[in-house]
């Protein structure tokens, strides 16, 4: 049981890894030269929730899916542009944990 459930973490963080350099950088960096941050705001959340659900599917913490896929995005080029336009969500969900006693 422990073997198979090291056997998953790997393939999902290698996986994650491996796929994601080759393919998520050129496409933030793509999207990021559009100039539009509408769009590169929605790709940003579109593939946070996307890996999020993978790694709950899989049978781990959400939290895993969108921190490896923040891994992925901060080796684009353009990770500045993103961390630039993801720090006004980052504040809205800031004040929204806090002002809740229950921290939803």
């Amino acid at each position: 049981m422990i073997l198979f459930t090291v056997l998953k973490v790997s393939l999902f963080i290698g996986g994650t890894l491996a796929i994601g350099r080759f393919t998520i950088p050129k496409m933030v960096d793509r999207v990021a030269k559009m100039g539009s941050r509408e769009l590169l705001l929605i790709l940003m959340l579109g593939l946070c929730f996307t890996f999020s659900i993978i790694a709950n599917l899989i049978g781990f913490s959400e939290a895993i899916g969108a921190f490896l896929i923040g891994v992925v995005i901060a080796d684009s080029r353009s990770a500045e542009e993103v961390a630039r336009q993801t720090v006004s969500l980052k504040r809205i969900c800031l004040e929204q944990s806090s002002s809740c006693p229950w921290g939803l």
